[in-house]
């Protein structure tokens, strides 16, 4: 039993992959037409899949002056389904938060905004939110690409380099007769 639980825990140390804060790009799918990118400094927390290398099971993002579990919005991918041309298709949940202001995903995606649960306590006269957990259809895309890193100097002077590889990831998330798309890059620590 102990080694079981050593085992699993090992696993989920490993398993996990932060994303701290980084330039993305995000579009809008509202009424059969996608905005255009947009580009925006995120907070996102990436969960590395516990059982496939280098594969995502959970990202979200929050506040900068939040903690990571104050998501303003959270995918977490399930299943597989296939492809689509060049995309992965998956099946997944889709968890983000409503106020009176934003009563739907239809009304947040339109004014381009998350509801950010950590500027919206009753207690201090905010108005309050409410959390929606929904199923998701997920599109992803990924590239890996190579980025040239400096190692270090020969005897000479001369610069050495590296190239290191990253991915570079989008997800199309439909849910809720609308859709959302992120597309960052990430850098595997393993």
């Amino acid at each position: 039993m102990k080694k079981k639980l050593l085992t699993s825990v090992i696993i989920l140390f490993f398993s996990i992959s932060v994303f701290a804060g980084g330039e993305a790009k995000v579009a809008y799918y509202v009424g059969g037409y996608w905005s255009d990118w947009k580009t925006e400094y995120l907070y996102l927390n990436v969960i590395e899949s516990a059982q496939y290398r280098h594969e995502i099971s959970s990202i979200s993002e929050h506040g900068r002056l939040s903690h990571p579990s104050e998501y303003m919005w959270k995918l977490s991918v399930q299943s597989s389904n296939g492809t689509d041309g060049d995309w992965v298709v998956y099946n997944g949940t889709f968890e983000y938060y409503i106020t009176d202001e934003y009563p739907d995903a239809r009304s947040l995606l339109l004014a381009q905004e998350w509801v950010d649960p950590h500027d919206h306590n009753p207690l201090k006269g905010q108005t309050p939110c409410v959390k929606k957990t929904v199923n998701a259809r997920i599109k992803k895309q990924s590239q890996t690409r190579y980025e040239k890193v400096l190692k270090g100097y020969s005897k000479w002077g001369t610069p050495k380099y590296e190239q290191v590889p990253y991915d570079h990831v989008t997800y199309n998330i439909y849910f809720d007769n609308v859709g959302f798309a992120i597309s960052f890059d990430v850098s595997w620590n393993n």
